[in-house]
């Protein structure tokens, strides 16, 4: 049974453990690390920046005051991305601390961030680190338009846009010269090498030129604050590469014609020279046929006509033409006798391709034939008509006239469109022909929107430009009004319609920024490709505020981050500084600065406020031009008291002790400022001790002694209690009497404070001394005199009034009554004992006589005497009974020596 005892006993207190762990463990506070960032996203400029707050908290989440200082060790996952402080310290009398970190990274990501510290709860945080928008950084070259068809001083424009990490525009913070230059030059070139953006502009803009030349270069833009940019600028269309000569292949001797002499690209399309060139042309046997030993193709001309002859010789020849960097080109003709009878015509066009540029080009040659299909000159002037099945394509004049003895004549022709046309011939007596003529034009394959960077607010130029398939520019055929269009307004607005000039190929209008944000432009025109780009419009100025902190406690100093921020969330800055007005909705609860200054290229701020309790408050950030942004604030507190203890009251100037008592959630508060505040304390603040506590002195005033006390202490606020001391007055008291009765004090004492009633008893009556008292004379109690007349007795007196010293005078009167009636009786006793003696006396002496023999005679004798003349009694047994008068004793007034107050 002892052993089963033991195992059950055994088994309980292993079930009991964990719950005893966690009893005991409650005791102990359960303290953790918190990760609150200060930014939405960090700035990586390279500068130091707020990054986060570290703050201590409890099991419950509540803020933790620290009674003693901890170290906190930091780490980052990726330095490169932020790099961070290894350690900070949460000093005492501190729940947190706010923690710098650095960055210099060009593109946004994120860096893990651990937080640790002996004996708390461990944390992390994920911090976004991107660069800060707004920061001029580079420089965004734009070209109006793009691309050029060669020609010579042709002009683009060159837009030069300050941009910011994001390609938004940013204003210069001061005059930035800006430095262009060409890769290519001999294709274009800029017009001037520098050009200035002045302070608070985003851009500015010059002329690029091109040469003529085919080809492409890249223009660049530097400044020596701000990366460089490049932009590819192309002079897109047909390329000299190839000589093209013809003729057909026969003609007769003894004529004269042309040889056109042609510069064209490797498709035989027509090609523009941007320069006069020079070609050279020979015969293989100029005995046969001799040519004009050299033709000069003027500046953006392509084609030019050379002369030949023929003499009587006949036989094959070869016409050789060359140039400089041009492929030779050659043709073969035969000249031949003309012979028989011209019967038809033939139509020939000199050039594979005609440009549809509306110049007139000697392009059509007519040639009379025999039956056997050789040339054949006329015997005399043959009008020959022209038909163009297409004049809107090409224009040929109605009529050619060969002249009389020649086999061929030339006319003039006018591309206009590009497209084919058939030109027919027809002459009297001739059988008639045609022939097909190629007039060439880049055909508008793609519309192609250009703009450069567009801020909210701004208006940018910005170039709509026509390609062919190519990507060469496509010119209209007719003047041309684009429709333009924005798909949002309210973000982006344009010019309704711009306008294209027949034979061009581009056109510039406006693109006007309203508020940040995607908008599609659209364009369309009658016979053209639509078009479309889709347009950002940069948020230049930030409209946005993000607030944050950290769990509020009361009675501390609370942090609050403020941080501008770009539409996109990004970290943002401005080139001028910028107040931003806070307000509290309840100062009573929460007190912070009204304003506070946000430096220019600065994108947060840190502001102060005081937490004084534990209501509900809203605190407003708002800027001009922002939109404004609220914190909701719940602060929490520990509750504490202050406890007051002294005397309640005091004689007027003693010192006496006042003591404080700080304890917060039942532990002494340790090392806390208290402040005092009243008339006579001899300090204005203490420190309470490790046990709470601590003292003050105070000398007392008359009256009532206000001592009020106060602590700011963290996690509970401002703690106050008061308490009373009353300043009370100290007397004497002098009590007597005008017979020096013995006057009884009750309470009796040396001493009396102020207020303190007292009942002063005179002996009603008072025994004289010696025979008077011992006749019963006595005094008898009149009236009380001094600071207080009455004739009552007891009397009952309070003591006040500025005198120190009061006194009182029990007044009697003498009172001889009984003395007097002593008197009466005792005088009284001795008449009648003297009339008694005196009777006796009498008897006696008749007794005498008769016993001596005396006559009745004598007796009758006697007896006539006494009825006649009364008998006077003898002088000595007359009793004499003088009694004075009593006189009332006369009460003697007293002033008293000083009147109550």
């Amino acid at each position: 049974m002892v052993k089963k005892s033991v195992i059950v006993v055994f088994i309980l207190t292993l079930l009991l453990l964990p719950v005893l762990g966690l009893v005991n463990g409650a005791s102990a506070p359960q303290l953790s690390l918190v990760i609150t960032p200060c930014v939405k996203s960090f700035p990586a400029d390279g500068k130091q920046h707020s990054a986060f707050f570290v703050s201590v908290v409890d099991s419950k989440g509540r803020p933790y005051v620290l009674d003693d200082p901890i170290n906190v060790t930091i780490s980052s996952s990726d330095e490169r991305i932020l790099k961070v402080p290894n350690s900070v310290e949460i000093g005492t009398k501190e729940y947190y601390t706010m923690v710098e970190a650095t960055s210099s990274i060009l593109e946004k990501k994120t860096a893990e961030i651990s937080v640790s510290s002996s004996g708390l709860q461990s944390a992390k945080s994920t911090i976004t680190v991107e660069p800060p928008a707004g920061t001029p950084v580079s420089l965004k070259l734009t070209l109006l338009p793009s691309v050029l068809a060669p020609s010579v001083g042709a002009e683009a424009d060159v837009i030069v846009t300050i941009v910011d990490s994001y390609g938004k525009p940013a204003k210069a913070r001061s005059n930035i010269d800006v430095f262009l230059s060409s890769s290519t030059p001999y294709v274009a070139d800029v017009v001037q090498g520098t050009i200035r953006i002045a302070k608070g502009e985003f851009s500015n803009s010059l002329k690029l030129k091109t040469t003529g030349f085919i080809g492409s270069t890249t223009i660049t833009a530097s400044s020596s604050d701000l990366k460089s940019d490049s932009s590819k600028f192309t002079v897109a269309g047909s390329k000299p590469e190839n000589l093209y000569i013809w003729l057909p292949n026969y003609i007769t001797v003894k004529e004269v014609g042309y040889i056109p002499v042609m510069i064209t690209d490797k498709d035989f399309k027509p090609a523009k020279v941007p320069a006069p060139l020079r070609i050279n042309l020979f015969s293989s046997n100029s005995t046969i046929v001799s040519v004009q030993s050299s033709v000069t193709i003027e500046i953006e001309k392509w084609y030019a006509l050379a002369t030949i002859k023929t003499v009587n010789l006949t036989g094959t020849v070869t016409i050789y033409a060359s140039a400089e960097n041009m492929t030779t080109a050659s043709t073969k003709i035969t000249v031949v006798e003309s012979e028989r009878k011209p019967v038809s015509l033939k139509i020939y066009s000199l050039a594979k391709n005609l440009p549809a540029d509306e110049l007139e080009y000697q392009g059509l040659l007519v040639q009379a034939l025999n039956d056997k299909g050789l040339p054949c000159k006329v015997n005399k002037s043959t009008i020959v008509n022209l038909f163009s099945s297409s004049s809107e394509i090409l224009d040929t004049p109605p009529t050619i006239t060969i002249p009389a003895n020649s086999s061929m004549a030339y006319t003039a022709v006018v591309p206009k469109l590009p497209g084919s046309s058939k030109v027919t011939v027809v002459a009297s007596n001739f059988t008639g022909t045609e022939a097909a003529f190629a007039v060439y034009e880049p055909t508008p394959a793609s519309m192609k929107l250009i703009t450069p960077p567009v801020p909210a607010g701004g208006e940018v130029p910005s170039a709509l430009l026509i390609l062919s398939s190519t990507g060469v520019p496509a010119p209209v055929q007719q003047d041309t009004y684009v429709t333009l269009s924005s798909s949002n307004t309210k973000i982006a607005d344009v010019e309704s319609t711009t306008f294209i000039a027949k034979k061009d190929y581009y056109s510039l209008f406006k693109v006007t920024g309203k508020t940040p944000g995607t908008s599609t432009l659209s364009a369309s025109g009658s016979g053209l490709p639509s078009g479309s780009a889709s347009v950002v419009v940069h948020e230049v100025r930030p409209s946005t505020l993000f607030v944050t902190s950290i769990k509020p406690l009361a009675g501390t100093k609370l942090p609050i981050a403020i941080q501008i921020i770009s539409s996109a969330g990004s970290p943002a800055v401005l080139a001028e500084s910028l107040t931003l007005s806070i307000s509290s909705s309840n100062t009573s609860s929460f007190q912070v600065l009204g304003s506070i200054f946000l430096k220019a290229e600065d994108s947060e701020v840190l502001v102060i406020g005081d937490v004084l309790s534990t209501s509900k408050v809203t605190i407003t950030i708002s800027a001009e031009g922002f939109t404004a942004s609220t914190l909701q604030l719940t602060p929490t507190s520990y509750k504490a008291s202050l406890k007051l203890t002294t005397e309640k009251t005091s004689v007027v100037d003693r010192e006496v002790q006042v003591s404080a008592v700080l304890s917060v959630e039942g532990r002494p508060a340790t090392g806390v400022e208290v402040f005092w505040n009243g008339v006579g304390l001899r300090s204005t603040s203490t420190v309470t001790l490790p046990d709470g506590t601590c003292v003050n002195l105070l000398t007392v005033q008359h009256g009532e002694n206000l001592i009020e006390a106060s602590a700011r202490v963290p996690g509970v606020g401002l703690v106050a209690n008061s308490t009373k001391v009353q300043g009370l007055r100290e007397y004497t008291l002098d009590a007597s009497s005008n017979i020096g009765a013995i006057i009884d004090i009750s309470p009796s004492g040396l001493k009396y404070r102020e207020f303190t009633k007292v009942i002063l008893t005179a002996p009603d009556t008072v025994n004289m001394e010696g025979i008077l008292g011992a006749l019963g004379g006595k005094y008898n109690f009149v009236e009380w005199t001094g600071v207080l007349n009455s004739k009552s007795n007891p009397i009952e007196i309070e003591f006040k009034g500025e005198a120190s010293r009061l006194s009182m005078k029990a007044v009697y009167a003498e009172d001889l009554t009984m003395v007097i009636i002593w008197v009466i009786i005792i005088a009284t006793i001795i008449l009648i004992v003297s009339l008694i003696i005196f009777k006796r006396y009498r008897s006696y002496k008749k007794a005498e006589v008769q016993v001596e023999g005396e006559a009745p005679k004598e007796e009758g004798e006697g007896k006539e005497e006494q009825e006649g003349t009364p008998t006077e009694a003898p002088q000595e047994l007359k009793p004499e009974v003088e009694q004075e008068p009593v006189e009332e004793p006369k009460l003697k007034e007293e002033k008293p020596d000083s009147e109550p107050s």
